[in-house]
């Protein structure tokens, strides 16, 4: 049996997972694409295979088992209702945030309960946070301290947005990956509005947090606005056996190119100052899928997602699934609730 896929936004995100789509049923006898959809057809050569429908309406006419949204961030909650109404039994793959505010996700709750949901939230299929877990299991620390910077230029974009909130959340979510906390809190330190895209509506553009993961604090900061695509986490630990023995360990992503990641784990004496390199570990492009260049995260999110709901399994080590999404949203609403004054209630 063929898993019948329909595909939602054929922008920047959308081409980057046809390419996937395509290169997977290459080797994978198991998906047809029945269907895509957006406002405009798209010119790009890669969608002239498929049937293109103009509406969510006329698309929702056909039979499919797999829904993947990848249109803009604000646009997901009405997908999503629209879906709900038909009470058909679809399984969804979603661009990161899967809606724009908890209440959204409250009010859609039973509709994403009942079904196999999987977001995009890329950087755990990373092959440096493939390395940082080996690491971790082999220790036992207590995470102390962390930072992150986390933006790109986004001015004068075509794309409608929620603003950088939409991107604060990769941060978020692979802190609570890597740290599995039980308590968490948020602070808002300063926060800017500007109309950074093409409609000319002022949005957050730039957020500075501070974070409590249990016993762990954390800055960050996120913006639209900045030169160049960064996004680099750092944090640092203790040997619970060994309280003289700390390690700090750098992550970073996607820098310059897509899915060109970085990890450098230190190990310090903090009684002689002593300290070592133990691991330091690149991943340039070409140690990738070659016909896949600058997707190789992407390919590995969307084959992942697509082998466990053919399977018809809920959950996967390093698959985002609705519990976990909705736990990166609760976090997100306490930002926007300290920034928005409110108006972003659950």
């Amino acid at each position: 049996m063929k898993l019948k896929i329909a595909l939602i936004g054929l922008g920047f995100s959308g081409t980057r997972f046809i390419r996937c789509l395509n290169y997977f049923s290459e080797s994978h006898n198991s998906i047809e694409i029945i269907g895509i959809s957006d406002l405009k057809k798209p010119v790009n050569k890669l969608f002239n295979d498929y049937p293109f429908f103009s509406s969510i309406e006329e698309l929702l006419k056909v039979e499919f088992d797999v829904l993947i949204v990848t249109t803009n961030d604000n646009t997901h909650e009405n997908i999503f209702r629209e879906i709900s109404k038909l009470k058909k039994n679809i399984d969804l793959i979603s661009e990161k945030p899967l809606v724009s505010t908890l209440k959204y996700c409250n009010e859609l709750d039973s509709f994403f309960k009942n079904r196999i949901v999987f977001v995009n939230y890329v950087e755990r299929f990373s092959p440096i946070i493939l390395k940082l877990q080996n690491f971790l299991h082999k220790q036992n620390l207590i995470f102390k301290k962390g930072s992150f910077l986390w933006g790109k230029d986004r001015f004068l974009d075509y794309r409608k947005t929620m603003g950088v909130y939409a991107d604060i959340t990769h941060p978020l979510d692979l802190l609570t990956f890597i740290l599995k906390p039980t308590n968490t809190s948020v602070k808002v330190i300063n926060y800017t509005y500007f109309p950074i895209t093409q409609l000319d509506v002022p949005v957050v553009d730039s957020i500075d947090v501070l974070i409590k993961l249990d016993k762990c604090n954390i800055t960050g900061h996120s913006s639209f606005t900045w030169l160049e695509r960064i996004r680099k986490l750092i944090l640092y630990a203790d040997d619970k056996n060994d309280p003289n023995i700390g390690y700090q360990i750098k992550l970073s992503f996607d820098n310059v190119l897509w899915d060109y990641d970085k990890i450098q784990i230190l190990k310090y004496n903090k009684c002689n100052y002593t300290k070592k390199i133990i691991m330091n570990i690149e991943y340039p492009n070409n140690n990738y899928i070659s016909k896949l260049p600058e997707l190789n995260k992407v390919y590995a999110f969307l084959s992942t997602a697509l082998k466990c709901i053919y399977e018809k399994k809920r959950t996967q080590e390093y698959l985002c699934d609705y519990n976990q999404a909705k736990g990166n949203l609760f976090l997100l609403q306490k930002i926007m609730q300290q920034i928005d004054g409110g108006t972003n209630d659950d």
